[in-house]
C-alpha cells in the first residue's frame, strides 16, 4: 500500500530543509507526532536512528536510509510482518517557496492489512 501528499510552504527549500531534518522538533508543528528522541546526537545522515511517538501508534525506532542534503530523505522502520518507508522530499517551485511531498508505503505479508486500520 502506498500514499502521496503533498503540501505547498511559503519558504526557501534550504530553511524548509533545516526544519524538517531538525526531528525531534517535529511535535512542535505537526500534530501526528507526539514526540521523538533522536537516539545518538549526530548530524542528520544515513544510519541515524530516531525514537517516534505517535497518537495511536505503538512507539517505533527509525532508521534513516537515503539522505541528498537539501533535497530529500527516507526512512523506514518496521515491526514483524510489515515495513514502513515514509520518504520526504523538497522540490524548490520559486526563490521562497517549496513543495514538500511526503509519502508513506508499506511492505510484507501483513502489509495489505494496513488498508483495514
Amino acid at each position: 500500500m502506498d500514499i502521496e501528499r503533498s503540501l505547498d510552504i511559503d519558504a526557501p527549500r534550504e530553511k524548509v530543509w533545516t526544519v524538517m531534518t531538525d526531528v525531534e522538533r517535529w511535535p512542535e508543528w505537526t500534530a501526528s507526532v507526539t514526540s521523538v528522541a533522536l537516539l545518538a546526537k549526530v548530524p542528520f545522515d544515513v544510519g541515524n536512528q530516531a525514537r517516534l511517538r505517535q497518537p495511536r501508534l505503538p512507539v517505533a525506532v527509525w532508521t534513516v536510509t537515503a539522505v541528498e542534503p537539501e533535497h530529500s530523505f527516507v526512512w523506514q522502520t518496521g515491526v514483524p510482518g510489515v515495513r514502513t518507508v515514509a520518504g520526504h522530499r523538497l522540490e524548490a517551485t520559486g526563490s521562497e517557496s517549496t513543495r514538500v511531498p511526503f509519502s508513506l508505503s508499506w511492505r510484507g505479508p501483513l502489509a495489505p492489512l494496513i488498508g483495514l486500520l
